[in-house]
């Protein structure tokens, strides 16, 4: 693969919110031997946009970009938002400090470059640092530059330029206009749109404006699924054949009313295959984390539905807009804490895409509403979302035959932690950010 296709990949993804995805590529690139500064950039572009500051901070350093900083205007505008993340976790003097830093950093470019959008985040940083005056003659500049930019300009930024110079002038009127320009010209962009969205969103907190008028750049949301097993036939089972129809309808119904961008979830029988066949039909993407190896996972979660579900299942998993992880990809020992870990990592996973896209998160449930009592299945996931202080969207089963309630064993607390400081140190487990381990644990 040529740099230039490594770095479209790249991206593709960051701008479909896949910031892990898209660092990862970066970062294999860097280690195959790419010396191009782009690469370098997008790897700790990256971390910076999912919240990583002092990891993205380092690396900065370790690949060495600050000697560019004079050379790449896109580089040196890297090295000024890595200060104005800086500043806006500090408080009291630091963080006025910070920002007068990063104000200077970013006006000195727009100096050298005269490119709107390191003056509007001058202009910007001005504002939040109490220097309104500077402020506003920053963003004047910027809204000429904006009406006059070459057709060859990229052009969602240069209407999300020409929205934020707006609201910094007050004319939310004006503003209203680029963004709906913007969300025009930016389709896909929803990283880039969650970065312009959460910049506006200071700008409206410093100038006493109404946040309302960030509307046209709404972030889709991201959703965490699951739901019953299919049982074999209607005889039993607390999702049953007869149901399918209806609940797959119900299932498309709410990806489409609810601005679906994202699923995380398994791909069990039942309601998880039947989210994910939805998903893809509707052109979305889909995350899979599965407790276990395949095989194991097909032989415990899917066989015993029927035939025709390990086709659908095997289906699912080679579509392209598919990503899989694997808790562990050893055999199942038969443990259920296992699938309440990869419960819980694929929500954890759901919560930091959504904090990536500036979005509010969303558990759809095929439940039938029975508490079990157990750590495992539906009822317990359903439970865990809500403790975590997100909306839960249930979908019953028109036919669930409500049997008596048997969740297994409830194992407690403290036992899914020691599981999962286990799974932790297994070589075969993710990663996990401190973010997630803290929903997890």
């Amino acid at each position: 693969m040529s740099m230039s296709d490594t770095l479209a990949q790249i991206d593709d993804l960051r701008n479909g919110g896949d910031l892990f995805a898209a660092y990862d590529l970066a970062m294999q690139a860097l280690n195959d031997g790419a010396e191009d500064s782009r690469i370098r950039h997008r790897a700790v572009l990256c971390l910076a946009r999912s919240g990583a500051l002092h990891q993205a901070a380092k690396l900065f350093d370790e690949l060495a970009l600050e000697s560019l900083t004079d050379s790449d205007p896109e580089v040196a505008a890297l090295s000024a938002r890595l200060t104005k993340d800086r500043a806006l976790l500090a408080a009291g003097p630091a963080r006025r400090g910070l920002l007068r830093l990063a104000a200077t950093q970013y006006a000195a470019i727009f100096q050298r470059t005269g490119e709107h959008y390191p003056g509007v985040n001058a202009a910007t940083l001005n504002l939040l640092s109490g220097h309104g005056d500077a402020a506003a003659t920053l963003a004047a500049d910027v809204a000429r530059i904006c009406g006059t930019a070459a057709a060859d300009d990229d052009a969602y930024y240069r209407h999300a330029s020409l929205a934020e110079a707006r609201l910094i002038l007050g004319d939310t009127e004006a503003a209203g206009r680029a963004l709906e320009q913007a969300r025009a010209a930016g389709a896909g962009r929803i990283d880039d749109m969650a970065g312009t969205r959460r910049q506006l969103r200071l700008v409206c907190d410093a100038a006493g404006l109404d946040a309302s008028v960030l509307a046209p750049l709404a972030a889709p949301r991201v959703v965490h699924y699951c739901g019953h097993r299919m049982s074999a036939s209607d005889d039993a089972g607390r999702l049953r054949p007869g149901d399918e129809a209806a609940v797959a309808a119900a299932i498309a119904e709410r990806l489409d009313a609810d601005n679906i961008g994202a699923l995380f979830g398994s791909l069990a029988s039942g309601a998880d295959i039947l989210f994910v066949e939805a998903a893809l039909a509707a052109g979305l993407d889909v995350h899979l984390v599965l407790p276990f190896g395949i095989d194991d996972f097909v032989r415990v979660s899917v066989a015993d539905s029927g035939d025709g579900w390990i086709a659908r299942f095997h289906c699912c998993l080679k579509h392209a807009r598919v990503r899989q992880s694997f808790v562990t990809e050893d055999p199942f020992r038969g443990h259920p804490l296992i699938f309440t870990y990869a419960s819980q990592h694929a929500m954890g996973l759901a919560l930091l895409r959504a904090r990536h896209l500036d979005s509010a998160p969303l558990q759809l449930a095929v439940w039938d509403g029975r508490e079990t009592g157990g750590t495992a299945g539906t009822a317990a996931d359903v439970a865990y979302w809500r403790t975590l202080g997100h909306e839960s969207a249930v979908i019953e089963p028109p036919g669930a035959a409500h049997p008596p309630a048997d969740g297994g064993p409830a194992y407690g607390h403290d036992e899914l932690k020691a599981l999962t400081d286990v799974l932790v140190r297994h070589p075969h487990v993710w990663v996990l950010s401190d973010d997630m381990y803290e929903h997890l644990c």
